[in-house]
């Protein structure tokens, strides 16, 4: 049967029964979506599961944090307070200069600009 011949018996129809085509067609289209979500659900929890030869225990996790703070690797609130402070103060300074070509900065703010990580 044709597309165009089954759409214009079923417009030749009563108002109803094309009613019932479109909840049928609704129907479809929504299980069709709905079996596409779980799908990229179960993809989604698939990836987030922990690698089975990884260690998750509370020991191992405490071990990677001590590391990385031993190693300097995050800076105090006070140690960032103190770099922000010092450049507010150059700044202030500069804006003070009329040279602006041949400034000079203090070694604490050369030092906190080369050890502030990249954007």
């Amino acid at each position: 049967m044709d597309f165009d011949k089954k759409l214009a018996e079923i417009r030749s129809k009563p108002e109803r029964e094309r009613m019932r085509y479109v909840y049928v067609c609704v129907a479809i289209v929504m299980v069709l979506v709905v079996f596409i979500w779980v799908l990229s659900l179960r993809i989604t929890f698939y990836d987030l599961r922990p690698d089975p030869g990884a260690s998750s225990s509370v020991d191992t996790i405490t071990e990677r944090l001590n590391e990385t703070l031993d190693e300097g690797g995050t800076p105090s609130i006070d140690d960032l307070i103190e770099d922000g402070t010092a450049i507010k103060e150059n700044l202030d300074d500069l804006s003070e200069l009329e040279d602006v070509e041949n400034i000079e900065f203090s070694p604490e703010v050369v030092e906190s600009v080369e050890s502030a990580p990249e954007l």
